[in-house]
């Protein structure tokens, strides 16, 4: 009796193998087939991965440049299970970027963004790119613009006085380093009125928590799940989307402090349900966009 119980627990093994090696036989087919019907160029896909692999081994840049050397200027990509066109035609450019811009208004983004990512400038698409963008080009008149030059001065003062200081000590240094504290310090002065002093303090918890956020976690791996495959990844990542708390983190201390929320999702005045947005008035008051909830809420804390 044993002797078929074992028979058929491998016949079962066996026909589940051959279902799955069916299964992805037809989902190879249907999506990485569709640059080989029509005739254009590229590599076959790693299975799951499409040229990430390549691009994580190699760097994106390095990739492209060798693509568009072996197959031309308009080359056929998988990314994961998306298939991507890599156009570096300057004719077929020009009419993408300008002639027929108002085709290609839409940003290359995951489908179905998770939680507050999904009304991001970056995410929106259509009219409500549209919509958001009446209203955020304003920020960016002239005149603003110009008012940026001084602050983006100062951090350029700051660079070369650093860079300065390293010639004349004759020392080594990583310029990615710096170059990365430069930008930094302009988009901290230049969006939100910080000064972030990077350039001079690389010990700033800014940094600190800026650093752990390319270290390769479980995190990461969810992130490229979120990039490879979006359907996935949105499915994923709506199970914890739904923030409840506004949290904020203190020099010296490694662990956050939450400040308003943290106790629920919920319609009562002192729960929140998916934040989206905050801002302070004159005398500290906090005021929160609770998305789910449709309000404003106000807080009274202590900074």
């Amino acid at each position: 009796m044993s002797l078929f119980l074992i028979g058929d627990s491998i016949t079962l093994t066996l026909l589940l193998l051959l279902i799955l090696i069916f299964s992805y036989y037809v989902y190879d087919l249907r999506t990485n087939n569709i640059f080989r019907r029509i005739g254009m160029p590229g590599p076959a896909p790693i299975p799951l991965l499409g040229e990430m692999f390549n691009v994580i081994r190699t760097g994106m840049y390095k990739n492209d440049m060798a693509l568009i050397k072996k197959y031309g200027k308009i080359v056929g990509i998988y990314e994961g299970a998306v298939p991507i066109i890599l156009v570096t035609d300057l004719d077929i450019l020009r009419n993408v970027l300008i002639k027929d811009s108002h085709v290609f208004i839409n940003r290359r983004t995951p489908e179905g963004g998770v939680g507050p990512f999904e009304h991001g400038l970056t995410t929106l698409k259509d009219e409500q790119w549209k919509n958001a963008r009446s209203i955020v080009s304003p920020t960016f008149s002239t005149a603003k613009l110009k008012a940026m030059d001084s602050l983006m001065n100062d951090v350029s003062d700051m660079f070369n006085e650093r860079l300065l200081q390293y010639a004349d000590k004759q020392e080594i240094f990583d310029i990615k380093t710096i170059n990365g504290q430069y930008t930094l310090d302009n988009i901290a002065s230049c969006l939100f009125g910080i000064e972030t002093n990077s350039l001079k303090n690389e010990n700033i918890i800014l940094i600190n928590h800026l650093r752990k956020f390319f270290i390769f976690t479980l995190t990461r791996i969810f992130l490229l799940i979120i990039f490879l495959t979006p359907r996935l990844g949105a499915y994923l990542g709506k199970k914890d989307c739904y923030n409840d708390r506004v949290m904020r983190w203190c020099e010296g201390k490694e662990e956050g402090e939450i400040v308003v929320g943290g106790n629920g999702q919920g319609n009562q005045t002192n729960q929140l349900m998916r934040p989206l947005g905050l801002s302070f008035d004159d005398e500290g008051n906090l005021y929160v966009a609770d998305d789910c909830n449709h309000r404003i809420q106000k807080f009274e804390i202590i900074l």
